[in-house]
């Protein structure tokens, strides 16, 4: 594969990450977060966009999810579930109001803080059903054939850290990088083999 064919095969997810990257950072820039705590959250906050990038990247990967409306279902529900963790870290940076708090100081004034409480709350459910979404998201996949055995098992079990051990919420989106792999993998075994004229049928002569 030159390099020619290379851009041309897979020009789409840098053009995904670039943007991406872009809001992030307009986003993050446009958040006051002053201190560790609140620091902490902002950083899980963004965590939102790596999703979209891998939610792009698979759709465009894998041909077949795009016909399917339960793949779209369930990707959904990943974002969603990723989007209610960000409004909670949101919440509590929100509650903290610019003040630079350390860990300590967060949990000894928090919670005289309207929607700190509440915030971290929503983290919590947010990053459940961000769990249970991602192995949904896995089972689909793997049901229509768009993931094979493997990665769709080891994608499963990499998802259910966060509950495993919590506060590692991020961890969780290591199952989506397995699946983001596989997709990959398996593209470029089929422009490969599209691209490789020895795989065609000789014509009879």
């Amino acid at each position: 594969m030159n390099v020619r064919s290379a851009i041309h095969d897979w020009w789409p997810i840098a053009a995904f990450l670039l943007i991406v990257l872009a809001v992030q950072v307009v986003f993050a820039n446009s958040i006051v977060a002053n201190g560790k705590h609140a620091s902490d959250h902002l950083q899980s906050a963004i965590f939102i966009f790596p999703v979209a990038f891998f939610l792009l990247v698979i759709f465009w990967g894998a041909r077949e999810a795009r016909t399917h409306a339960d793949a779209w279902v369930t990707g959904a529900m990943v974002g969603i579930a990723f989007s209610v963790v960000a409004l909670g870290n949101l919440r509590v940076i929100w509650a903290i109001g610019g003040d630079s708090w350390t860990d300590e100081q967060a949990g000894a004034l928090g919670s005289a803080r309207p929607g700190f409480d509440a915030g971290h709350s929503l983290v919590e459910i947010g990053t459940t059903a961000a769990v249970a979404a991602i192995v949904l998201f896995v089972v689909v996949l793997h049901t229509h054939r768009i993931v094979r055995t493997g990665p769709a098992i080891a994608a499963a079990l990499l998802s259910l850290l966060p509950l495993v051990a919590p506060g590692i919420g991020p961890l969780a989106l290591l199952g989506i990088v397995v699946l983001i792999a596989d997709v990959c993998i398996q593209r470029a075994h089929q422009l490969k083999k599209a691209a490789d004229p020895s795989d065609l049928d000789e014509p009879s002569r």
